[in-house]
């Protein structure tokens, strides 16, 4: 059976140790260099808030994205020492990756650097089928029993199937 996300995440620093990490990202995506404002919306379209939040939670899922969240005083402090920058170099790769890389700088000396030239769920790294039912499955079972939210998925896969989307879903 599928995990959302459908990856075991490496081992990350205590958020105590950070003292600053460096984005960088391609240009288009440093519109949302800023930090996030205390409210969810504000935190979805914050990468320095996911960077922070991560850090702090070790997930990021829709829990680590909520007003609560993000008016958490730990993820808001930290999210400051998270820096933003577009990179002309990265832009380049675009359309056929969507390449980010991360440098964090820790208090005892080290700098832990990762990259990614596609991001899960990207159009180079699409999710299967598995990952789709679990990430649904995650989201929906948060407001529906389990019977029902798979049930609903199961209508979603025959969608196509439907001569009415007014019979959408069927519950």
């Amino acid at each position: 059976e599928g995990v959302s996300p459908p990856w075991s995440p490496p081992p990350r620093p205590a958020r105590d140790q950070v003292v600053r990490v460096r984005v960088r990202v391609l240009e288009r995506f440093a519109r949302l260099a800023g930090p996030a404002q205390p409210n969810q919306l504000s935190a979805k379209f914050s990468i320095p808030y996911a960077v922070a939040a991560y850090l702090v939670t070790g997930q990021s899922a829709p829990a680590s994205f909520t007003t609560a969240q993000a008016q958490d005083p730990v993820v808001r402090a930290l999210q400051d020492r998270v820096e933003v920058t577009g990179d002309p170099a990265l832009t380049t790769r675009w359309p056929k990756e969507a390449p980010a890389e991360v440098t964090i700088e820790l208090r005892d000396g080290r700098v832990l650097h990762g990259r990614c030239d596609n991001p899960f769920g990207s159009y180079a790294v699409p999710p299967g089928v598995d990952s789709l039912r679990a990430k649904f499955l995650a989201l929906v079972g948060a407001v529906l029993p389990s019977q029902a939210a798979e049930k609903l998925w199961q209508q979603a896969l025959a969608v196509d199937q439907l001569e009415d989307m007014a019979r959408f879903p069927a519950v």
